[in-house]
């Protein structure tokens, strides 16, 4: 179970699979929400030319996703992406 006690779960990094991808689409089956949903298409590899989207950030629902970027860098061979989450606060 995913949460599995209320916890979010947040999934980041290359997953090398696209957002039309059968194993993408097994992850949003599972669950999973795609943070970067807002901001596609954002295309992170390779890093001097990116055409593919194979790096993500898949977060459990109730976890707010905004602002979705994938800033050029040289620092690797695909652009990291980065996402402001907001976590759901506590129940009682």
């Amino acid at each position: 179970e995913l949460g599995a006690g209320g916890r979010p779960v947040v999934v980041g990094g290359d997953l090398n699979t696209q957002p039309a991808d059968p194993a993408f689409r097994a992850l949003l089956d599972a669950g999973l929400t795609d943070a970067l949903a807002g901001a596609r298409p954002l295309p992170t590899s390779p890093a001097d030319a990116p055409a593919k989207e194979i790096d993500h950030m898949l977060v459990t629902p109730g976890v707010v996703a905004a602002d979705a970027v994938a800033p050029r860098s040289t620092a690797s061979d695909h652009l990291a992406v980065a996402v402001t989450l907001r976590l759901p606060g506590p129940t009682s």
